[in-house]
């Protein structure tokens, strides 16, 4: 009998909607919720564990007994039952994650479906979802120039479009007010080392500058999170009906398409490589002396292809291994990765950007960009000039 139900927990989780996780989407899960009737992976199922079995009671399909009752109770449920239950009401401008996604957004995900029970009829609205009120607490904020994370007073108000921090809670005028409509977040683990972390880019000046902020509570810093992408979502206009939540999720937040450290030549043929960190965002490939600086050392806006841009690798480089090169209208930038692995990765993302239809809004970028570089080099042979 066990290995009968063994079987045919096995077959029932490859039908369509429980071949995937519940929760993440990861394909062909190998685990279940069996008190919610559901199919997890194993990334998921252990969250489940975390939240105890009083809410989540989690088997192995294959290294586990399941006597007739559980296998019943599995079959007359599975993933589109539940989550017609768990994940009914949630938000178009909440960030469903993925497999691929950050943990504590994975975590916090199954925390507010079953444990907070966000989502399921009857449950009162989250306190993300201002409805064009305030959101007002205390976050870690890094320091510009030093690894030391101060304690600051946040308020984002969607009404005044603003997120603001204040350096003491006495304070009347906030040290930086931001525009939410013109932020962008994203989830910084990696790059800071700190659990629970977000890093907060905007346009100053037409230049790219941001911050780092975490908190102890992975629940906090995801209130934080979905909180800007709720106020964004009203702030722009993005209801209306029939709005689908893959048409306007990177309206709200967008996560960078490629990050790490490269090795790249200045503009002149004898400088050497100097180790940056890179950064794609959208269009804008950016570059630092180091991850977490506040602006980047220079910014270069991608164009298209049919703008002369292209990416193609380096046909002799004695200097460095895994070399490409970035061709703009302006100069030609010699990068370099340290494993192939990373080069190839690079050079599929910033194809992507070029070979992708550039809008009207992003041509005008790229112009303006350009002509911002060639008043810079007008500007810089006056003083070569002057000079003589």
């Amino acid at each position: 009998m066990t290995d009968k139900n063994r079987a045919a927990i096995i077959e029932l989780a490859k039908q369509p909607g429980n071949n995937t996780c519940a929760d993440c989407g990861a394909e062909n899960p190998e685990w279940a919720s069996a008190s919610k009737g559901i199919f997890i992976c194993i990334h998921c199922s252990g969250v489940h564990r975390n939240l105890g079995t009083q809410i989540s009671v989690v088997k192995s399909l294959r290294l586990d007994t399941w006597h007739d009752d559980r296998l019943q109770f599995m079959t007359e449920h599975g993933n589109a039952k539940g989550n017609a239950i768990w994940a009914k009401n949630v938000p178009v401008w909440y960030r469903i994650p993925k497999c691929t996604d950050p943990y504590v957004l994975k975590e916090q995900w199954i925390r507010a479906k079953y444990e907070r029970q966000e989502f399921v009829d009857g449950a009162p609205n989250p306190s993300y979802d201002l409805n064009g009120g305030l959101k007002k607490g205390k976050l870690k904020k890094k320091k510009k120039k030093e690894d030391s994370w101060n304690e600051r007073l946040f308020i984002l108000s969607e009404k005044e479009d603003s997120l603001a921090y204040f350096l003491k809670e006495t304070d009347t005028v906030p040290k930086e007010d931001l525009r939410v409509s013109e932020i962008n977040v994203v989830f910084a683990d990696e790059k800071t080392h700190k659990p629970n972390s977000l890093q907060i880019t905007w346009l100053k000046d037409g230049q790219t500058r941001n911050y780092f902020v975490a908190s102890d509570s992975g629940e906090e810093i995801i209130d934080w999170y979905m909180a800007i992408r709720a106020a964004k979502f009203n702030i722009l206009g993005l209801s209306r009906p029939g709005v689908k939540r893959e048409e306007i999720s990177d309206l709200l937040t967008r996560d960078f398409a490629q990050e790490g450290f490269l090795w790249k030549t200045g503009p002149r043929p004898n400088e050497g490589f100097q180790k940056r960190w890179f950064t794609l965002s959208g269009r804008r490939l950016l570059y630092f002396e180091k991850e977490m600086d506040a602006h980047p050392k220079g910014e270069i806006q991608i164009g298209s292809k049919d703008n002369g841009f292209d990416v193609t690798e380096c046909e002799n480089s004695s200097k460095r291994s895994h070399c490409f090169t970035l061709k703009t209208p302006q100069r030609i930038y010699n990068l370099s990765a340290d494993v192939p692995n990373e080069k190839d990765m690079w050079m599929s993302a910033l194809k992507a950007v070029i070979e992708r239809p550039i809008s009207e809004k992003e041509k005008r970028e790229v112009e303006k960009a350009q002509e911002q570089h060639n008043q810079k080099k007008r500007s810089s042979l006056h003083r070569r000039k002057k000079s003589h």
